[in-house]
């Protein structure tokens, strides 16, 4: 199920306008879905099922604790696609100057690390079962 499937099937119309966006770290495609007062979510569409049960688990694991993550909408049947609430178009990288903003991130993600681990169940984590230095050091070369 494409992404502008599931939003016909959670808002009962076809989205106004698709923006296809840039993707950042896996083979996931990303696409700002707009109705025709502007109100935009995000429709995710991967190419993985285990990467894609890892995230929707991760997501709704960290929104349970109340960590800032964006909220899951809908869910396609087969796993493969999904829409989020949608956040905005700001990056980190783009608050370096704002350190207000700057620190709140960073509080943030150590929150996700801390809070977010308590009670996760480790089987459900893809593509390994245990988050360590050497899969630190493989996502950061990932990026290089």
């Amino acid at each position: 199920m494409k992404p502008e499937d599931l939003y016909l099937q959670r808002f009962g119309k076809a989205p106004f306008k698709i923006e296809p966006l840039a993707g950042a770290g896996s083979n996931r495609r990303y696409f700002r879905l707009f109705d025709a007062d502007g109100r935009s979510v995000i429709g995710v569409s991967g190419t993985d099922r285990k990467e894609n049960e890892a995230f929707i688990y991760l997501c709704k694991h960290f929104h349970s604790k109340g960590l800032p993550v964006p909220g899951l909408l809908e869910v396609a049947p087969d796993g493969m696609s999904y829409l989020q609430k949608d956040l905005g178009d700001r990056q980190l990288f783009d608050l370096r100057e704002r350190m207000d903003l700057l620190s709140e991130s960073i509080r943030n993600l150590v929150r996700l690390q801390y809070e977010g681990a308590v009670g996760i169940d480790p089987s459900r984590l893809f593509p390994v079962k245990r988050f360590d230095e050497r899969c630190v050091l493989w996502d950061l070369n990932y990026f290089k």
